[in-house]
């Protein structure tokens, strides 16, 4: 697993947001306008057309 792990083939569980979607949601939280309870209802963006 050691060689995997060094030639980058061995990868865990993908993230569900992208690192771009992650700082949306978090730029969103920090601004006011949203709670955590707000932003968990939204759908997924990564569900949404792109």
């Amino acid at each position: 697993m050691a060689v995997a792990r060094a030639k980058g083939k061995l990868k865990g569980k993908q993230p569900k947001l992208t690192a771009r979607q992650q700082a949306h949601l978090v730029k969103e939280h920090t601004s006011g306008e949203h709670t955590i309870a707000d932003l968990a209802e939204l759908p997924l963006p990564c569900r949404i057309r792109r």
